[in-house]
């Protein structure tokens, strides 16, 4: 059992589901961890934040082995009368609440949570960044960063600046299921082929998104059906189709599921009778 903090998550009612997932609610759970420095918790990994219209139970809590639960009433209906940034500082004062709480019942240090928040509102509730650092092309003329920011879901970004920093073209490269893990599991990292074409690669080093400024046209490479692994043709037409990982497009889709049936991959026949 380790002593530190790893993870703040939610729970919450049937009739908070939609409506949090419009809000991108998780994403402020997704800076408090992300931002969070190491904390001493004494052993607590894990504290779930769970929202409740019964207002009785605010503040209550309790604990399993390294997991804590404390409870925050939410008044709904008074939340749903609110825009969406005071809605999230709703949910942001009562995440800090909580966490504030938990930090007098059980002797934890409060400064980082402190800084957390003064951070989360510093940056207006928005949880957005550059990924990894920034790349010149050959001759200096074009700078290329990654951009991502994360709401209902994560949005990746080609940004591409000119030699005096002037922003010349903002391209979207894919979009995530939330949570950093996602996140770190697919962007790996950036570099120029030429001083008009680039690539930023996944975690594992073989697939990538390539964009051709010139052209404005970014495509996904999948190694594994290059190749001509039937399997890794079903996996990307799948990808396509799901919009998993990468942006969906249903033609790519069906051509990839095609270039497997024609290597007598079931699966893919099979999916391909269900798409007619």
């Amino acid at each position: 059992m380790g002593r530190y903090l790893k993870a703040i998550t939610m729970e919450i009612e049937k009739e908070m589901v939609a409506i949090f997932k419009e809000d991108g609610i998780n994403s402020i759970f997704s800076m408090y961890e992300f931002l969070l420095e190491k904390m001493d918790t004494q052993g607590i990994e894990k504290v779930i934040v769970s929202f409740t219209q019964d207002n009785l139970k605010d503040y209550a809590f309790e604990e399993k082995l390294n997991v804590i639960t404390v409870y925050r009433f939410l008044d709904l209906n008074g939340y749903l009368k609110l825009g969406v940034f005071d809605r999230k500082k709703m949910i942001l004062d009562k995440i800090q609440g909580a966490l504030i709480f938990l930090s007098s019942k059980l002797n934890w240090n409060t400064e980082s949570i402190k800084t957390v928040y003064k951070t989360v509102l510093d940056k207006n509730i928005k949880f957005e960044q550059f990924w990894k650092k920034s790349k010149w092309n050959s001759d200096k003329s074009l700078m290329a960063k990654v951009f991502w920011e994360f709401d209902q879901e994560i949005r990746v970004y080609f940004i591409i600046e000119n030699s005096d920093k002037n922003e010349v073209g903002k391209f979207l490269v894919s979009k995530l299921p939330p949570g950093i893990g996602a996140l770190e599991d697919a962007l790996g990292d950036l570099i120029w082929i030429d001083k008009n074409k680039l690539r930023l690669f996944q975690s594992n080093k073989k697939d990538f998104w390539q964009l051709d400024i010139n052209q404005g046209r970014i495509e996904y490479f999948f190694d594994r059906a290059i190749k001509g692994d039937s399997h890794g043709q079903y996996d990307l037409g799948l990808k396509y189709l799901k919009g998993n990982g990468i942006l969906p497009d249903r033609e790519k889709g069906i051509y990839w599921l095609k270039k497997a049936a024609e290597n007598n991959y079931k699966r893919a026949v099979d999916m391909l009778k269900t798409l007619k």
